[in-house]
C-alpha cells in the first residue's frame, strides 16, 4: 500500500508540473494578441496571483528569460574588486543584454588612456559560452580579436548573471594576479553568489577544450601590438 501511495503522489506532482507548463505556454501564446501584454501589466499591479504568474512568463521575444529573470538583470550592477590589474576594479553598470545575459560597462583607464571595460558573456565559435572582462575599441562590439581581454570565467548552462570566480589569461600581460572578486548587486540590495570550481590558467586558446576555447585572445595586442584605438579623451 505504501508503494502505491508513493507512486500516486509522484504521478500527481508530475501532472501538476505538466499542467502548469501547458498553462503558461497557453498564456504566452495568448499574449501575442495586440494589447493583451499591456493589460497583463496593469492587472499584475492589482492582483498578486497575476503578478506571480507574470513572473514566470517569457514576455520579451528577444530573450530566453522569464519576466522576473529579465527584471533581475535590468536592475543589477556588478562590483569588481581585488584584481591585480587595478584599472578593472569598480562598479559596472548594466547596459543591455548579450548572449541572453547581462552586459556591464565601467569607464576607466588603460595605459593612461580613457577606455570602457565591458563585462559580458560571449558566444564561442564552438557553440559554448564564456564571460570576459575586456577593453573594446569605440564603435566595436565585444567578442572579437580587437578586444584586450583581462580576465575570464566559464559559463554555466543558462546563466544570465556573471559568476563570482574568475581567472587570468596566462599569456596576457594585462590581467595579472590576484584575480578579481565579482559581486552582483540586485535592485533590492541583495547580492548573488554564483561560483564555479577553480580552474587552471591557460597559456593560450589551444590549451582549452573546443567548448572552452576563448574568443578574442589578444596576445597580439598585449603590450606589443596595436593599441591605437585607446582614446586620449
Amino acid at each position: 500500500m505504501c508503494r502505491e501511495r508513493t507512486v500516486s503522489a509522484v504521478t500527481h506532482d508530475y501532472s501538476r508540473s505538466f499542467l502548469l507548463d501547458r498553462y503558461l505556454t497557453f498564456v504566452q501564446e495568448l499574449l501575442l494578441e495586440p494589447g493583451l501584454k499591456d493589460q497583463l501589466h496593469v492587472l499584475a499591479e492589482e492582483n498578486e496571483s497575476i503578478r506571480y504568474m507574470r513572473g514566470s512568463l517569457k514576455l520579451n521575444p528577444t530573450l530566453n528569460l522569464t519576466y522576473d529573470e529579465e527584471t533581475r538583470v535590468r536592475g543589477s550592477r556588478v562590483v569588481v574588486s581585488g584584481a591585480g590589474t587595478a584599472e578593472v576594479n569598480g562598479e559596472y553598470i548594466f547596459t543591455g543584454f548579450r548572449a541572453n545575459a547581462g552586459s556591464y560597462e565601467l569607464q576607466s583607464t588603460h595605459q593612461g588612456k580613457n577606455v570602457r571595460y565591458i563585462l559580458y558573456k560571449c558566444s564561442l565559435n564552438s557553440g559554448g559560452f564564456q564571460w570576459f572582462i575586456s577593453v573594446t575599441p569605440p564603435g566595436r562590439e565585444p567578442g572579437t580579436n580587437a578586444d584586450i581581454d583581462f580576465y575570464f570565467t566559464h559559463s554555466k548552462h543558462g546563466d544570465f548573471l556573471p559568476p563570482t570566480t574568475w581567472f587570468r589569461l596566462q599569456n596576457s600581460n594585462n590581467g595579472v594576479d590576484p584575480t578579481p572578486k565579482v559581486e552582483v548587486i540586485l535592485a533590492d540590495g541583495n547580492t548573488t553568489s554564483t561560483s564555479i570550481p577553480l580552474q587552471p590558467t591557460y597559456d593560450s586558446d589551444s590549451d582549452l577544450e573546443d567548448d572552452e576555447a576563448m574568443v578574442g585572445d589578444d596576445s597580439q595586442y598585449n603590450g606589443v601590438g596595436d593599441s591605437s584605438f585607446l582614446s586620449d579623451a
